[in-house]
């Protein structure tokens, strides 16, 4: 908790943009050998109609997850992360990525904690403490 408040000190920003960065920030400190498998998918957010129409023209797409990890953990080829809130509910297109997602190999989970998000990579890395 202490590395989300750091992040929503440090600039004016919505609390699920600062779960993400920190969850982000703790990943890059803790596996450096990973940092460039673990990537964000820059889907949400306002944005004007001509940058929207080209971001769809690009094959954007509503409910694709926040955060793919691109590694292969034997079990799974990879794992997406839609990072939300305490409070925060997945819509209807996230839902049915999910869905999409796990129907094709891939792992997904929804932590709404850095806590959480620890938990999740930690097990999909098979680390034991």
């Amino acid at each position: 908790m202490a590395v989300l408040k750091m992040f929503l000190k440090r600039k004016k920003m919505t609390r699920e943009h600062a779960l993400q960065s920190a969850c982000v920030n703790w990943f890059r400190l803790q596996y450096p050998k990973y940092r460039y498998l673990l990537f964000a998918i820059p889907n949400g957010g306002l944005r004007n109609n001509i940058v929207a129409k080209q971001i769809k023209r690009e094959g954007g797409m509503k409910g694709v997850h926040d955060l793919f990890f691109m590694y292969n953990n034997g079990d799974f080829s990879g794992m997406w992360l839609e990072i939300k809130t305490p409070e925060g509910r997945m819509s209807k297109e996230q839902i049915r990525f999910k869905e999409n997602a796990t129907s094709q190999g891939y792992h997904t989970a929804q932590p709404k904690s850095v806590e959480q998000f620890m938990k999740e990579i930690n097990n999909y890395l098979k680390v034991k403490f």
